[in-house]
């Protein structure tokens, strides 16, 4: 809210800023090891008439038991590799699109894990 005043003369003006309606969909991650390991993580991005406002980007979250962290992307980027070093600890990975009235919500929790196993 916020107050403007001119003389004896006071005005409240209201915002309202909409935040997607959406949550993207299809999240598809790989794993991949090279010396470090990474997760390449793709989404398909929010249709247009669900945003509500101008898209800004994507937050992808990722958390295990240390923390949740986040990498923001732009509103046309649709995917992004995470480094997450040697850690074999399974991972929590969420896609939310953002406006300026801030996060919509999270995709789907997909859970992925830094371990691949090998057989010969």
């Amino acid at each position: 809210m916020t107050h403007y005043s001119s003389g004896q003369h006071k005005s409240e003006i209201f915002l309202t800023i909409s935040v997607p309606q959406e949550r993207p969909e299809d999240i598809d991650i790989d794993t991949f090891i090279n010396v470090k390991t990474f997760f390449h993580v793709k989404w398909r991005g929010i249709s247009p008439e669900k945003v509500d406002g101008n898209l800004l980007g994507y937050k992808v979250f990722y958390r295990n038991g240390r923390g949740e962290f986040s990498v923001t992307v732009g509103p046309h980027v649709f995917e992004v590799d995470i480094e997450i070093g040697n850690d074999p600890e399974p991972y929590i990975i969420e896609v939310a699109g953002f406006t300026r009235g801030g996060l919509g919500p999270r995709s789907w929790p997909r859970e992925r894990s830094g371990k691949l196993l090998l057989t010969v």
